[in-house]
Protein backbone atom coordinates (compact mmCIF):
# COMPACT_ATOMS: atom_id res chain seq x y z
CA UNK A 1 0.00 0.00 0.00
CA UNK A 2 1.17 3.56 -0.68
CA UNK A 3 1.26 6.46 1.74
CA UNK A 4 -2.20 7.53 0.49
CA UNK A 5 -3.59 4.15 1.47
CA UNK A 6 -4.08 3.11 -2.17
CA UNK A 7 -2.82 -0.16 -3.69
CA UNK A 8 0.38 0.17 -5.69
CA UNK A 9 -1.43 -0.43 -8.99
CA UNK A 10 -3.88 2.42 -8.28
CA UNK A 11 -1.07 4.78 -7.27
CA UNK A 12 0.74 3.93 -10.52
CA UNK A 13 -2.43 4.59 -12.52
CA UNK A 14 -2.89 7.96 -10.84
CA UNK A 15 0.70 9.18 -11.03
CA UNK A 16 2.33 7.55 -14.06
CA UNK A 17 -0.20 6.26 -16.58
CA UNK A 18 -0.98 8.47 -19.58
CA UNK A 19 -4.55 7.53 -20.56
CA UNK A 20 -6.35 9.16 -23.48
CA UNK A 21 -10.04 10.07 -23.50
CA UNK A 22 -12.19 11.18 -26.42
CA UNK A 23 -15.32 13.08 -25.42
CA UNK A 24 -17.88 15.23 -27.20
CA UNK A 25 -20.75 17.53 -26.41
CA UNK A 26 -23.14 15.42 -28.49
CA UNK A 27 -23.43 12.15 -30.32
CA UNK A 28 -22.85 12.32 -34.10
CA UNK A 29 -19.90 14.66 -33.55
CA UNK A 30 -17.32 12.56 -35.38
CA UNK A 31 -15.79 10.85 -32.36
CA UNK A 32 -15.77 7.49 -34.17
CA UNK A 33 -13.38 8.86 -36.80
CA UNK A 34 -11.08 10.14 -34.08
CA UNK A 35 -11.39 6.83 -32.23
CA UNK A 36 -10.29 4.94 -35.37
CA UNK A 37 -7.37 7.31 -35.89
CA UNK A 38 -5.97 6.74 -32.41
CA UNK A 39 -6.66 3.01 -32.23
CA UNK A 40 -4.73 2.53 -35.47
CA UNK A 41 -1.61 3.40 -33.48
CA UNK A 42 0.27 0.29 -32.27
CA UNK A 43 0.57 1.60 -28.68
CA UNK A 44 -3.06 2.68 -28.19
CA UNK A 45 -6.25 0.89 -27.15
CA UNK A 46 -9.23 3.10 -26.45
CA UNK A 47 -12.45 1.33 -25.53
CA UNK A 48 -15.93 2.67 -26.19
CA UNK A 49 -18.54 3.67 -25.26
CA UNK A 50 -19.03 2.58 -21.65
CA UNK A 51 -19.91 5.63 -19.52
CA UNK A 52 -18.55 4.23 -16.27
CA UNK A 53 -15.20 6.02 -16.18
CA UNK A 54 -16.71 9.41 -16.97
CA UNK A 55 -19.56 8.93 -14.50
CA UNK A 56 -17.35 7.60 -11.73
CA UNK A 57 -14.80 10.36 -12.32
CA UNK A 58 -17.42 13.00 -11.59
CA UNK A 59 -18.89 11.20 -8.58
CA UNK A 60 -15.57 10.29 -6.97
CA UNK A 61 -13.72 13.53 -7.68
CA UNK A 62 -16.64 15.58 -6.38
CA UNK A 63 -16.66 13.52 -3.21
CA UNK A 64 -12.93 13.98 -2.69
CA UNK A 65 -13.13 17.75 -3.24
CA UNK A 66 -16.13 18.00 -0.94
CA UNK A 67 -14.31 16.45 2.00
CA UNK A 68 -11.01 18.19 1.30
CA UNK A 69 -12.74 21.55 1.42
CA UNK A 70 -14.98 20.74 4.37
CA UNK A 71 -12.73 18.53 6.48
CA UNK A 72 -12.70 20.79 9.55
CA UNK A 73 -16.44 21.37 9.40
CA UNK A 74 -17.18 17.64 9.13
CA UNK A 75 -14.90 16.85 12.05
CA UNK A 76 -16.74 19.43 14.17
CA UNK A 77 -20.12 18.07 13.15
CA UNK A 78 -18.97 14.52 13.90
CA UNK A 79 -17.97 15.51 17.42
CA UNK A 80 -21.31 17.25 17.93
CA UNK A 81 -23.16 14.22 16.61
CA UNK A 82 -21.34 11.82 18.92
CA UNK A 83 -22.14 14.09 21.82
CA UNK A 84 -25.65 14.77 20.51
CA UNK A 85 -24.81 18.43 20.84
CA UNK A 86 -26.85 19.70 17.88
CA UNK A 87 -30.08 19.15 16.00
CA UNK A 88 -28.31 18.56 12.69
CA UNK A 89 -26.48 15.38 13.64
CA UNK A 90 -28.73 12.92 11.78
CA UNK A 91 -27.85 14.52 8.42
CA UNK A 92 -24.10 14.83 8.92
CA UNK A 93 -23.13 11.79 10.94
CA UNK A 94 -20.65 10.36 8.45
CA UNK A 95 -17.43 8.34 8.81
CA UNK A 96 -14.11 10.15 8.97
CA UNK A 97 -13.45 12.31 5.89
CA UNK A 98 -10.05 10.70 5.19
CA UNK A 99 -11.66 7.27 4.94
CA UNK A 100 -14.38 8.55 2.62
CA UNK A 101 -11.83 10.28 0.39
CA UNK A 102 -9.64 7.17 0.19
CA UNK A 103 -12.61 5.02 -0.76
CA UNK A 104 -13.72 7.54 -3.39
CA UNK A 105 -10.30 7.36 -5.02
CA UNK A 106 -10.32 3.58 -4.91
CA UNK A 107 -13.82 3.25 -6.38
CA UNK A 108 -12.75 5.18 -9.47
CA UNK A 109 -9.53 3.22 -9.98
CA UNK A 110 -11.37 -0.08 -9.59
CA UNK A 111 -13.84 1.04 -12.27
CA UNK A 112 -11.01 2.03 -14.63
CA UNK A 113 -8.76 -0.95 -13.98
CA UNK A 114 -10.42 -3.49 -16.35
CA UNK A 115 -9.94 -1.14 -19.30
CA UNK A 116 -6.32 -0.54 -18.40
CA UNK A 117 -5.60 -4.24 -17.93
CA UNK A 118 -7.33 -5.20 -21.17
CA UNK A 119 -5.09 -2.80 -23.08
CA UNK A 120 -2.03 -4.22 -21.34
CA UNK A 121 -2.98 -7.75 -22.34
CA UNK A 122 -2.67 -6.65 -25.96
CA UNK A 123 0.65 -4.92 -25.31
CA UNK A 124 -0.80 -1.40 -25.44
CA UNK A 125 0.77 1.21 -23.18
CA UNK A 126 -1.85 3.94 -23.76
CA UNK A 127 -5.39 3.08 -22.68
CA UNK A 128 -8.59 5.05 -22.36
CA UNK A 129 -12.16 5.53 -23.51
CA UNK A 130 -14.23 7.17 -26.24
CA UNK A 131 -17.64 8.53 -25.23
CA UNK A 132 -19.83 11.29 -26.72
CA UNK A 133 -22.52 13.07 -24.69
CA UNK A 134 -20.01 13.94 -21.98
CA UNK A 135 -20.23 17.06 -19.83
CA UNK A 136 -17.45 19.37 -18.68
CA UNK A 137 -17.96 18.25 -15.07
CA UNK A 138 -17.09 14.66 -16.03
CA UNK A 139 -13.91 15.76 -17.79
CA UNK A 140 -12.92 17.76 -14.71
CA UNK A 141 -13.21 14.62 -12.60
CA UNK A 142 -10.87 12.73 -14.89
CA UNK A 143 -8.31 15.51 -14.62
CA UNK A 144 -8.41 15.37 -10.83
CA UNK A 145 -8.05 11.59 -10.57
CA UNK A 146 -5.61 10.89 -13.42
CA UNK A 147 -2.81 13.44 -13.33
CA UNK A 148 -1.40 12.61 -16.75
CA UNK A 149 -4.67 12.00 -18.58
CA UNK A 150 -5.25 13.74 -21.90
CA UNK A 151 -8.79 14.57 -23.02
CA UNK A 152 -9.76 15.48 -26.57
CA UNK A 153 -13.13 17.23 -26.49
CA UNK A 154 -14.77 17.32 -29.90
CA UNK A 155 -17.21 20.02 -30.97
CA UNK A 156 -19.28 19.87 -34.14
CA UNK A 157 -21.60 22.58 -35.50
CA UNK A 158 -25.21 21.91 -34.56
CA UNK A 159 -26.53 21.60 -38.11
CA UNK A 160 -24.08 18.79 -38.84
CA UNK A 161 -24.94 17.05 -35.57
CA UNK A 162 -28.67 17.22 -36.30
CA UNK A 163 -28.31 16.08 -39.93
CA UNK A 164 -26.23 13.09 -38.90
CA UNK A 165 -28.58 12.41 -35.99
CA UNK A 166 -31.58 12.48 -38.28
CA UNK A 167 -29.96 9.93 -40.60
CA UNK A 168 -29.04 7.70 -37.68
CA UNK A 169 -32.06 7.96 -35.37
CA UNK A 170 -35.04 8.16 -37.74
CA UNK A 171 -34.75 4.51 -38.89
CA UNK A 172 -34.66 3.52 -35.22
CA UNK A 173 -37.67 5.63 -34.31
CA UNK A 174 -35.54 7.60 -31.85
CA UNK A 175 -35.17 10.98 -33.53
CA UNK A 176 -35.79 13.86 -31.09
CA UNK A 177 -34.43 17.06 -32.64
CA UNK A 178 -35.43 19.36 -29.79
CA UNK A 179 -33.63 17.17 -27.25
CA UNK A 180 -30.56 16.83 -29.45
CA UNK A 181 -30.34 20.62 -29.72
CA UNK A 182 -30.92 21.13 -26.01
CA UNK A 183 -28.16 18.73 -24.98
CA UNK A 184 -25.73 20.08 -27.58
CA UNK A 185 -26.24 23.64 -26.32
CA UNK A 186 -25.97 22.70 -22.65
CA UNK A 187 -22.73 20.75 -23.01
CA UNK A 188 -21.12 23.07 -25.54
CA UNK A 189 -21.90 26.05 -23.35
CA UNK A 190 -20.52 24.36 -20.26
CA UNK A 191 -17.31 23.47 -22.09
CA UNK A 192 -16.86 27.06 -23.28
CA UNK A 193 -17.03 28.21 -19.66
CA UNK A 194 -14.87 25.40 -18.31
CA UNK A 195 -11.43 26.21 -16.91
CA UNK A 196 -9.28 24.12 -19.20
CA UNK A 197 -5.66 23.11 -18.74
CA UNK A 198 -2.82 21.50 -20.66
CA UNK A 199 -4.69 18.20 -20.19
CA UNK A 200 -7.45 19.34 -22.56
CA UNK A 201 -7.59 19.70 -26.33
CA UNK A 202 -10.65 21.18 -28.03
CA UNK A 203 -11.07 19.77 -31.53
CA UNK A 204 -13.51 21.15 -34.05
CA UNK A 205 -15.04 18.53 -36.32
CA UNK A 206 -14.44 20.79 -39.33
CA UNK A 207 -10.69 20.45 -38.81
CA UNK A 208 -10.93 16.68 -38.53
CA UNK A 209 -12.91 16.58 -41.76
CA UNK A 210 -11.15 19.24 -43.82
CA UNK A 211 -7.51 19.21 -42.73
CA UNK A 212 -6.66 15.82 -41.24
CA UNK A 213 -2.91 16.34 -41.65
CA UNK A 214 -3.05 19.38 -39.37
CA UNK A 215 -5.15 17.46 -36.83
CA UNK A 216 -2.64 14.61 -36.78
CA UNK A 217 0.22 17.05 -36.25
CA UNK A 218 -1.55 18.79 -33.38
CA UNK A 219 -2.68 15.58 -31.70
CA UNK A 220 0.74 13.98 -32.02
CA UNK A 221 2.24 16.87 -30.07
CA UNK A 222 -0.60 17.02 -27.53
CA UNK A 223 -0.56 13.28 -26.82
CA UNK A 224 3.21 12.87 -27.24
CA UNK A 225 2.40 10.10 -29.68
CA UNK A 226 4.38 9.77 -32.87
CA UNK A 227 3.20 7.60 -35.74
CA UNK A 228 -0.41 8.76 -36.20
CA UNK A 229 -1.43 8.74 -39.85
CA UNK A 230 -4.18 10.84 -41.47
CA UNK A 231 -4.85 8.08 -43.99
CA UNK A 232 -7.23 6.49 -41.50
CA UNK A 233 -9.46 9.56 -41.70
CA UNK A 234 -9.89 9.42 -45.45
CA UNK A 235 -12.56 6.71 -45.40
CA UNK A 236 -15.96 7.73 -44.05
CA UNK A 237 -17.71 5.61 -41.45
CA UNK A 238 -21.45 5.43 -41.76
CA UNK A 239 -23.86 3.30 -39.79
CA UNK A 240 -26.42 3.24 -42.61
CA UNK A 241 -25.90 0.31 -44.97
CA UNK A 242 -26.04 0.47 -48.75
CA UNK A 243 -25.64 -2.16 -51.45
CA UNK A 244 -22.05 -1.02 -51.94
CA UNK A 245 -20.18 -0.98 -48.59
CA UNK A 246 -17.67 1.50 -50.05
CA UNK A 247 -20.43 4.03 -50.73
CA UNK A 248 -20.83 6.81 -48.23
CA UNK A 249 -24.46 7.79 -47.63
CA UNK A 250 -24.63 11.49 -46.80
CA UNK A 251 -26.60 12.70 -43.76
CA UNK A 252 -30.22 13.72 -44.23
CA UNK A 253 -31.21 17.24 -45.21
CA UNK A 254 -33.07 19.27 -42.60
CA UNK A 255 -36.54 20.73 -42.99
CA UNK A 256 -37.15 24.47 -42.64
CA UNK A 257 -38.53 23.84 -39.16
CA UNK A 258 -35.40 21.93 -38.15
CA UNK A 259 -33.12 24.62 -39.56
CA UNK A 260 -35.06 27.24 -37.62
CA UNK A 261 -34.58 25.15 -34.47
CA UNK A 262 -30.84 25.06 -35.14
CA UNK A 263 -30.63 28.82 -35.63
CA UNK A 264 -32.66 29.58 -32.51
CA UNK A 265 -30.54 27.20 -30.44
CA UNK A 266 -27.30 28.74 -31.71
CA UNK A 267 -28.55 32.27 -31.07
CA UNK A 268 -29.53 31.42 -27.51
CA UNK A 269 -26.13 29.83 -26.91
CA UNK A 270 -24.29 32.87 -28.27
CA UNK A 271 -26.22 35.09 -25.87
CA UNK A 272 -25.39 32.75 -22.98
CA UNK A 273 -21.70 32.75 -23.92
CA UNK A 274 -21.29 36.52 -24.12
CA UNK A 275 -17.75 37.21 -22.95
CA UNK A 276 -16.58 33.63 -23.47
CA UNK A 277 -15.58 31.76 -26.58
CA UNK A 278 -14.62 28.32 -27.76
CA UNK A 279 -11.30 28.30 -29.56
CA UNK A 280 -11.83 27.88 -33.32
CA UNK A 281 -9.46 24.95 -33.21
CA UNK A 282 -6.56 23.48 -31.31
CA UNK A 283 -5.76 23.56 -27.65
CA UNK A 284 -8.06 25.56 -25.46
Amino acid sequence: MTEQGLPDWAHEMRERDRPIFIAAAAARSGTTALHRLLNAHPDVMLHGEDPIMFDMAHICASRVIRFVQGREQYETLRRNARQQGGDEWLDVFLPQPDVLMQNAFLMFYLAARPFREDARQFGKSRWGMKKPNVGAHQVSGLSVLLRNARVIYQIRELEGVLRSGKSFYVPRGEYQPVEICRQWAARTGAWAKQIRTEQHFTLNYADLDQRPEWVVEQLSAFLELEGLTPEVLRSKVNTRKSDDPATYVAPEQLTDEELDLVRRTEAALQADLAGTALPPSGVG
